[in-house]
């Protein structure tokens, strides 16, 4: 029995030193960079400075890049660019500062030794962005030192705005307590609660349900109010300009 179980070890031994031997190591010294994204959904931001503070004129959205390949001991130069995306492009100098800017040059380093990256992608209040969304859709640029990573992961896009817009925290979790966005249901959110109810109010509500319902009771009672005093005035009920009767169910 003792001989047969050390045989047995003996032979696994071997079939697993086999297969450690079969392994390929990594020899690829292309690096490669990815955009911080676990989710389809993370690949858009949506950005309003109607939520900023009165007479903010500019305002920055991080995002962030992970490296994939070897360390550096030394830090790492990479590029960024924008893609076309939609008819309403971002322009430089007049929706965001510009990638190959000098402002922005120190910004787009990988430090040493690090394996992800902080930047900023500042934006500027232009008066254009009244009438519309403008879209600036990121890719990372092959700079001899870095290559786009996984293809799921190689673009960020940032929707900019004056008016106010769904923000990006608005998923399904918002719309199983507050229904589908709207502009002028947002404003009555705001309106009755004091809050912005953008993506820094929303981001908590996912861990206090409790209080998600009890905005959601407040918001429903308020709506109640309002619709039977537009009714008694001869209105319709509370609506958005597109004619969808506001409610806050799914």
């Amino acid at each position: 029995m003792k001989k047969s179980i050390l045989f047995l070890f003996a032979v696994t031994a071997i079939v697993f030193s086999s297969c450690e031997e079969k392994l390929p190591l990594y020899s690829d010294p292309q690096a490669y960079l990815n955009f911080d994204i676990r989710y389809r959904e993370d690949t858009l931001i949506n950005y309003s400075f109607a939520f900023a503070d009165k007479g903010v004129n500019k305002d920055t959205v991080w995002i962030t890049l992970n490296t994939m390949g070897y360390l550096s001991d030394k830090p790492r130069m990479f590029k960024l660019k924008q893609v076309p995306f939609g008819k309403l492009n971002a322009e430089p100098g007049k929706h965001y500062l510009g990638f190959d800017t000098k402002e922005m040059e120190k910004y787009l380093v990988i430090p040493a030794k690090a394996v992800s990256v902080d930047v900023p992608i500042v934006l500027f209040k232009h008066p254009s962005l009244d009438k519309g969304i403008y879209n600036l859709r990121i890719q990372v640029q092959p700079n001899g030192t870095f290559m786009p990573g996984y293809q799921e992961q190689n673009f960020v896009q940032i929707a900019v705005t004056n008016k106010l817009s769904r923000p990006s925290e608005w998923n399904g979790f918002m719309e199983h307590y507050f229904g589908k966005w709207g502009e002028v249901k947002h404003k009555f959110m705001m309106r009755i609660t004091g809050y912005k109810w953008d993506d820094k109010f929303i981001r908590p509500l996912y861990k206090d349900q409790a209080y998600a319902r009890f905005l959601q009771s407040k918001l429903k009672r308020a709506l109640d109010k309002l619709n039977e005093e537009r009714k008694a005035k001869g209105e319709s009920f509370l609506k958005e300009d597109n004619g969808s009767l506001i409610t806050f169910d799914e």
